[in-house]
């Protein structure tokens, strides 16, 4: 296999899956085919058991991973896993931030409370991130950072209002860090997914919801995409790993849209 990313010291940031043991999200995805591809994997996540279970996946398949357990609205965790990060490797090429909840409603039904924890876990999560790891990159000289934003920050999606403006303010975060350091060596990049099938999905619709019913809403998105079915994390994860590599190196302050060709549609 062609190492893409021999020897690079890759953060990834929700590295871990909701759902039943061995699901495979995007985060936990990422982790894995970057380890593939010769990275070595620091992965990240609030949930242990999730992180230590990515990183026996990828230690079975002779991959390089420490798992880390941290909450990233938590500014001093923060600095506590980049240190560690740096202390373990000496050095952090590519950051990818995974981290995001979608949450439900307009402005009237979302609360204050829910509108402030979509922000901060969907946007916040990022800038608290790259505020810890962009001294050691820009010292070095290098870097890729990554972002997941999603299609809901282009096209309007009904009764999300709270993930919708987090996922779009992402897109403007990731163009200004991208270029102000472009002359430091680093880029700033966002993957906007379209209607992709992990185990997020379940959650993310409603764990009450019987499972004919969850058939009918999970046929219903794989109807309206031009290719008759939803993306999966592998499809998400390719891009992830072009964006690492140093293949997409005059590549920055932009998105790469992974929807099979839904966004050209609406």
């Amino acid at each position: 296999m062609n190492q893409r990313l021999q020897n690079k010291v890759c953060m990834i940031l929700g590295s871990g899956t909701i759902g039943p043991t061995g699901g495979m999200g995007i985060g936990r995805t990422v982790a894995v085919l970057f380890a593939r591809h010769g990275a070595q994997v620091f992965a990240v996540d609030k949930n242990e058991n999730a992180v230590n279970e990515t990183c026996k996946l990828i230690e079975s398949e002779g991959g390089i991973c420490v798992p880390y357990c941290a909450d990233i609205l938590d500014h001093s965790q923060v600095d506590k896993m980049v240190n560690k990060c740096l202390q373990t490797f000496s050095r952090i090429d590519v950051l990818h931030n995974n981290i995001g909840m979608v949450i439900k409603g307009g402005p009237i039904e979302v609360s204050n409370d829910e509108w402030m924890k979509g922000l901060n876990l969907n946007l916040s999560s990022s800038y608290f991130a790259c505020k810890a790891v962009l001294p050691s990159m820009i010292e070095r000289g290098f870097g890729s950072i990554i972002h997941i934003s999603s299609l809901s920050a282009l096209r309007m999606n009904r009764n999300q209002i709270a993930y919708a403006s987090a996922k779009a303010g992402l897109i403007g975060f990731s163009k200004s860090v991208g270029v102000q350091y472009a002359n430091r060596g680093i880029r700033s990049n966002c993957i906007i997914p379209g209607l992709i099938d992990t185990p997020l999905l379940r959650h993310s619709i409603d764990s009450e919801v019987s499972d004919d019913e969850f058939h009918k809403i999970s046929k219903s998105r794989h109807d309206k995409s031009p290719t008759g079915k939803m993306g999966t994390a592998l499809d998400v994860a390719y891009a992830a790993l072009f964006l690492a590599s140093d293949e997409s190196k005059y590549i920055n302050a932009t998105e790469i849209v992974v929807d099979g060709g839904l966004s050209a549609t609406l």
